[in-house]
């Protein structure tokens, strides 16, 4: 049994780096016809966007990309990410939210999809949503929508979001979600009310990648846990799957990077 579980892991590990190789060649070519194709042109400017290609690079890295000749050029950590994630939306993406929404890649990426009428993204780090507002608008993406704030605040007025969303991404966000961060303190009660919140602004599926057990969290979710350890003991993978399943039903699909892929698909029973 344990030689199984072994060849198992193994070929399933040796499965991994194969696609990561394969999605690494993908992504050269699009990099090579990039810049054969686009030439540099159409990069944007400070002094006519207001923000340049350096102002799409930085920490995290796995949201940095550029605009060359139009087009949104992601880095390879990003277009790896997008590889994984992408597949997952549903089969016409007609609208989507990203919950943490960084630089605004997968929001612009959706509103340039044929048959998308709206692509919103939030984000609690103004400068970030502030730039993406800019990106949209240099690429004339007239249904992609930015919002600063927190979902507690939105999901409250589903309007202003445009709610409810076929396709809603949270990757690695969700500890915010339940503990804040520096930026902001507000959060949920619980595990029950992000997801009763999500539900109420889904209409379709959640695409979700987040740490579940504390261990896996971020040193400063960490620190804020351990000032209210009874909060703490309920922030498991096992209590956030249980409420899940009160609205959805939960899909795993592999890894991306160090966590579990789920899709929470929206239950209409």
């Amino acid at each position: 049994m344990l030689v199984s579980c072994g060849i198992l892991r193994g070929t399933g590990i040796l499965l991994g780096i194969i696609n990561k190789a394969v999605t690494w060649v993908q992504y050269q070519f699009l990099v090579a016809f990039g810049r054969l194709r686009g030439h540099g042109r159409g990069e944007p400017s400070p002094a006519a966007d207001g923000f340049s290609n350096d102002d799409l690079r930085g920490y995290p890295n796995n949201h940095n990309y550029r605009i060359d000749d139009g087009r949104l050029i992601p880095n390879f950590n990003l277009f790896w990410r997008a590889a994984r994630l992408q597949p997952l939306y549903t089969k016409e993406v007609g609208s989507l939210l990203d919950i943490g929404s960084a630089r605004g890649w997968f929001v612009l990426e959706a509103a340039r999809t044929p048959g998308c009428r709206l692509a919103v993204g939030i984000d609690i780090f103004e400068p970030w949503i502030e730039l993406s507002r800019k990106v949209a608008k240099k690429l004339a993406c007239d249904n992609a929508r930015f919002h600063y704030g927190f979902l507690t605040d939105l999901a409250g007025d589903p309007d202003t979001l445009g709610a409810p969303f076929d396709n809603i991404l949270i990757i690695n966000t969700y500890h915010y979600l339940f503990w804040g961060s520096g930026l902001s303190d507000k959060r949920f009660d619980d595990h029950d009310a992000a997801i009763a919140a999500l539900a109420r602004i889904c209409s379709g599926r959640v695409i979700f990648a987040n740490p579940l057990d504390l261990p896996d969290v971020p040193r400063e979710t960490r620190d804020i846990a351990a000032l209210e350890p009874e909060r703490a003991k309920t922030y498991t993978t096992e209590a956030f799957t249980r409420a899940a399943r009160r609205h959805f039903d939960v899909e795993p699909h592999g890894t991306i990077g160090k966590r579990t892929l789920l899709v929470l698909k929206k239950r209409t029973d």
